[in-house]
């Protein structure tokens, strides 16, 4: 699940539209996403209606009436749908469209450290040592999920789950929150394409 539901407060324009490598920051996630071989849903809130008329990405698409009381509200919304649509599912990643200097092979590091129906939470670590997202949930957490809300996200179910999380090594976690962000990061996806 791509959560891309926030009004891009800080940046002053949908992050989700921004010019990435020809095509738009959100098509981007998603194509690399779709190239693992499981299905993807996007999250949409603030300016939904905008970016799904100037995009164009094959993946199921969450409309979040309820964006503006936080991540945790898209987080739920998408596990509900999973479960309607996937109900045997082994597992559940949720990722951040805003992070795209993830690759094929960062997402496919967490997969790979997956076990299906052994509990497990893998979380990426960055070189600092910050847990963040990309974060894959056994199946097992789907419905403590679904009854998230307001803007803690998925973290309080980490945290209490601890004993089962294992942590996988990613450098590219970096996020865009701002111009400058953008810029930056940017000139390193350019430099490394």
């Amino acid at each position: 699940m791509l959560l891309a539901a926030g009004a891009s407060s800080r940046m002053g324009s949908p992050k989700q539209l921004l010019e990435w490598g020809g095509k738009t920051l959100l098509e981007h996630q998603v194509d690399t996403l779709k190239n693992l071989g499981h299905p993807v849903s996007v999250v949409l809130g603030s300016h939904a209606d905008s970016i799904t008329q100037r995009t164009s990405i094959n993946a199921t698409i969450l409309h979040n009436p309820d964006w503006h009381n936080g991540i945790g509200t898209s987080i739920a919304l998408g596990v509900q749908s999973l479960l309607r649509n996937y109900p045997e599912t082994d597992g559940f990643m949720v990722t951040l469209v805003d992070q795209p200097l993830l690759e094929e092979q960062d997402y496919g590091n967490l997969i790979d450290s997956f076990q299906p129906g052994k509990g497990m939470i893998i979380v990426s670590r960055s070189s600092e040592g910050i847990w963040s997202v990309p974060v894959l949930f056994d199946a097992s957490y789907l419905e403590e999920l679904q009854s998230l809300d307001g803007d803690k996200g998925a973290m309080g179910i980490i945290r209490s789950h601890s004993e089962k999380v294992k942590l996988v090594n990613c450098s590219n976690l970096e996020d865009i929150d701002d111009t400058e962000d953008y810029k930056r990061i940017l000139a390193r996806f350019n430099h490394r394409s």
